[in-house]
């Protein structure tokens, strides 16, 4: 007798293939958008000194802190740059991925130094002192917090100073509330001349 050839595994129906649940699925981040004019802050130190840099961060990152090197043999800040992070929105809690650091500013250093916010939080403000050049600057950080569809914050707090004890303290300068710092306003040629920030309002993306 010839053998009947092996049956066809028979094909699963439709509805026997159970689709994901929506709600089995991570949930995706809530982009960011910048919204409205960026606020430029006073610059403290030579406003006018070195060559001016407007470093802003990507569209979807803010500042989280600075980074660089004190002239070697001095106590001033000779080269700096903006450190930025990507901003991530999931269920209204905010977290931060490493971003980009821009680049560095000012011709000589030395021994670096780096000023990074804590986790979850961007930079609102700084302070410091100066005199011809910028000798020291103190980072202020804040918590992000959703107001849909804004993000915004509360309180900001200093981080350890960084630079020497030279030239003169000049006052705390902020973001305008319901504003993030996105980059740095940088005068710079042999060292760090002058310094600000750059602020801005931002919205989630629906």
């Amino acid at each position: 007798a010839v053998p009947e050839p092996d049956a066809e595994p028979a094909p699963i129906p439709d509805a026997e293939i159970e689709p994901v649940a929506d709600s089995a699925l991570p949930p995706a981040d809530t982009p960011i958008i910048g919204d409205g004019d960026v606020q430029e802050s006073a610059v403290n130190g030579n406003a006018n000194g070195g060559m001016r840099f407007l470093d802003t961060c990507p569209e979807d990152s803010v500042m989280i802190g600075v980074a660089g090197e004190i002239r070697q043999g001095t106590n001033y800040i000779g080269r700096i740059r903006v450190l930025c992070g990507r901003v991530r929105v999931r269920n209204n809690l905010i977290t931060f991925d490493a971003g980009q650091e821009l680049p560095l500013r000012g011709l000589f250093g030395g021994p670096n130094f780096r000023s990074v916010c804590n986790p979850g939080q961007a930079v609102v403000g700084y302070g410091g002192r100066a005199g011809a050049l910028v000798d020291q600057l103190v980072m202020y950080c804040a918590p992000l917090l959703v107001q849909a569809p804004r993000i915004t914050w509360n309180v900001s707090l200093p981080q350890m100073p960084v630079g020497g004890a030279g030239g003169n303290a000049f006052p705390q300068q902020s973001c305008q509330p319901g504003k993030v710092s996105i980059g740095g306003r940088i005068q710079a040629g042999d060292a760090l001349d002058g310094f600000g920030i750059r602020c801005r309002s931002l919205l989630l993306d629906p």
